[in-house]
């Protein structure tokens, strides 16, 4: 995983869930602010289900 911290680069729906997931989980370590959280929504989310995690997790 050479590129998993190049969100310019993403590449396939296996690294798309690699990278949601690390944001998941580094959002709520680094205590992310919510307007943070949308712009990372709109920015790298695009799976339905990660999106769907992002909103129940810190947007609701």
């Amino acid at each position: 995983m050479g590129n998993h911290h190049s969100y310019n680069r993403i590449e396939g729906i296996d690294f798309q869930i690699v990278v949601e997931a690390d944001f998941l989980v580094n959002i709520f370590e680094d205590n992310i602010g919510i307007e943070a959280v949308k712009n990372i929504q709109q920015r790298i989310f695009k799976t339905e289900c990660g999106k769907k995690l992002l909103e129940t997790m810190y947007l609701n």
